[in-house]
């Protein structure tokens, strides 16, 4: 659609070789952004676009997530899903990351409102499944008025773990980066996270 933005892919073989033009996937709703925020997997094949929405009159901000996929590095991406957020004015997409292998995504929600409590934000944890789409795994929220968690997301793995990183844009009870947790086990080729531990850390 007009001025909804684009977005243009190149491949390269090798760090040596020239960029060669791939794939242009262009936003649909006029008035948007496409492209404002965008995740790649480590291998190239996953593919995370945020689309914003900027309501004229309030002024509030809102996004959508499109997820795309593809089999080799020089394929065109073709579009798996798109996950959105709770209301209006929360800023779905603002911050989001893949785990290594794509089996797991986080997308923030900054300015997310939780019963009485506004703008705590909130972080969504989704899973990858068989069909490889991503059903929603857990809902992480702040816990104090205007902490907007989720400014920043950040997935570390290890051995036996993965590890999520929710910055705030505020400090909530003396803690501005949550980091929690997920039990994980590797095969030969993947990693798979299933329970969440809710030992919850926090840094100063």
């Amino acid at each position: 659609g007009k001025d909804s933005g684009s977005l243009y892919m190149y491949h390269r073989e090798s760090i040596t070789s020239n960029f060669i033009f791939v794939q242009r996937l262009d936003g649909e709703e006029e008035g948007s952004i496409f492209g404002a925020n965008i995740e790649v997997t480590r291998n190239g094949l996953l593919l995370m676009v945020m689309v914003r929405y900027v309501y004229f009159f309030s002024g509030e901000e809102s996004g959508s997530v499109f997820i795309f996929s593809r089999e080799n590095n020089s394929d065109p991406f073709g579009f798996l899903q798109r996950l959105d957020g709770d209301a209006k004015g929360d800023k779905f997409g603002h911050a989001m990351e893949f785990s290594n292998n794509g089996n797991l995504a986080v997308v923030s929600a900054p300015l997310a409102n939780r019963e009485d409590r506004s703008r705590v934000g909130s972080i969504y944890i989704y899973r990858r499944v068989e069909n490889s789409r991503y059903d929603l795994m857990k809902r992480l929220d702040g816990d104090c008025v205007d902490e907007q968690l989720g400014d920043r997301v950040l997935i570390k793995t290890t051995e036996t773990s993965l590890n999520i990183h929710a910055k705030a844009q505020n400090i909530c009870r003396n803690i501005a980066v949550h980091s929690y947790t997920l039990a994980c086990k590797y095969s030969s080729k993947s990693q798979v996270c299933s329970r969440l531990i809710f030992s919850v850390s926090g840094i100063k």
